[in-house]
């Protein structure tokens, strides 16, 4: 029940199987001593575009990295709320939202970089910068199971009440 940002890759004007390219480099330089991976990705990477060879997204990523991508449907304000509790939450006096100051693009979008629009307080502003990292994030985040009954019962331990005893529901 902790998040450990220790590392951002952004892409800008490549192909997916490039970029999953630079993500194994990364990885393997970063972390050689990782076993295991687990990436997630947009849900709209299930759509088959017409850029490509009849292949979703999901699809050329998983073959470029050699394994699984995941997704799961959400709102973004359901990724957005699940990021604010882990950031507000600690256990044993330790936070459970923890970024690597490395992360610069990503602590800049959290000090306000990602923001909502002037116009439409309850929008978050497409900048075309920001959004990837904080969206892939939120894609992790909602992926590892930051949004499930446990994680709300726990986050709102002091105001829950189910509704139903039996089934806790």
């Amino acid at each position: 029940n902790r998040l450990y940002v220790l590392a951002e890759l952004l892409g800008k004007d490549v192909s997916l199987p490039d970029f999953a390219g630079q993500v194994l480099v990364r990885s393997n330089l970063l972390f050689p001593e990782a076993q295991e991976w687990q990436d997630f990705c947009d849900p709209a990477g299930n759509q088959v575009s017409d850029k490509g060879d009849g292949e979703t997204s999901i699809q050329v990523l998983g073959r470029a990295l050699g394994h699984t991508i995941f997704n799961r449907r959400s709102r973004i304000m359901e990724g957005i709320e699940a990021i604010r509790d882990l950031m507000r939450s600690h256990v044993g006096g330790r936070f459970k939202f923890n970024i690597d100051v490395g992360c610069e693009v990503l602590v800049e979008a959290l000090m306000g970089g990602y923001h909502y629009d002037d116009k439409k307080p309850d929008v978050i502003t497409k900048d075309g910068y920001y959004e990837h990292l904080m969206d892939a994030m939120r894609y992790a985040i909602i992926g590892l199971g930051g949004i499930t009954q446990d994680y709300i019962r726990e986050m709102y331990q002091e105001q829950y009440t189910p509704r139903n005893e039996i089934t806790g529901y």
